[in-house]
């Protein structure tokens, strides 16, 4: 996905969580994401999207947790992760994201 995003021009793809350095690393380098940023507190978040926003950018945030609400929020577009994520996340966002799976 973050190659398909970079091949239709996103500059900059930037994964912003609340974990450590460690587990963060681990999961950026599985998505081919070279930009992310740790130990982040919701506020932390928020502040980011506000000061990408006062520079004009348009910003988007994929969240699934309760953690995630006010970053979806303040982002020019919020995609809550919706099937994992919690009804907050959900009603903070623009769009909802619901995998569907096969029953087993």
């Amino acid at each position: 996905m973050v190659r398909k995003l970079e091949g239709l021009g996103v500059r900059n793809v930037t994964m912003l969580t609340g974990d450590n350095q460690t587990n963060a690393k681990v999961i950026a380098d599985e998505a081919g994401i070279t930009n992310y940023r740790t130990n982040l507190l919701p506020e932390d978040k928020v502040t980011l999207f506000k000061k990408e926003t006062e520079k004009g950018e348009i910003t988007i945030m994929v969240g699934d947790g309760i953690n995630d609400a006010p970053a979806l929020a303040t982002a020019t577009v919020g995609v809550a992760m919706g099937a994992h994520g919690t009804g907050i996340s959900a009603e903070s966002a623009d769009m909802c994201f619901w995998r569907m799976t096969s029953p087993s």
